[in-house]
């Protein structure tokens, strides 16, 4: 793994407040290295950990630029099918609230959002869930 792309996540890790991942990124891409793990693997590795969530099938969304005209930070947006729950192994000063909300709610609880990549995210998966069920 780059260390752009190395770099890029441990800043998005601390602007989410995910210091474990953060501090501990260095050994999660030493780790990824070793077993020559792709991008999508390393996340998959990540989740895991941080989450407790494992597996499925990733689905490329979406790409978005956050701020356009500021910088050039693009965000790619995945969706994970068929997660399984698996142990998270948070640090013991760590505090990650993992928070599922039925996919029913998604709509009438976007206000509760104050994060514009998770909001973005959100509605494009809306949006896509959408269309195909629509006739």
């Amino acid at each position: 793994m780059s260390e752009l792309v190395a770099t890029r996540i441990r800043e998005h890790a601390e602007r989410l407040r995910l210091a474990w991942l953060a501090d501990n990124l260095d050994a999660l891409v030493t780790r990824a290295e070793q077993a020559q793990m792709g991008y999508l693997e390393f996340v998959d590795l990540a989740l895991e950990e941080e989450v407790g969530l494992r597996g499925g099938t990733w689905t490329e969304f979406g790409v978005f630029y956050t701020t356009p005209g500021f910088c050039r930070e693009r965000t790619h947006l995945f969706v994970a099918h068929g997660v399984e729950r698996g142990r998270s192994s948070p640090e013991a000063d760590e505090e990650l609230e993992v928070v599922r909300w039925p996919m029913n709610e998604i709509a009438a609880r976007l206000y509760e959002i104050e994060d514009a990549k998770t909001l973005a995210g959100l509605l494009l998966y809306l949006h896509e869930t959408q269309l195909r069920t629509s006739p």
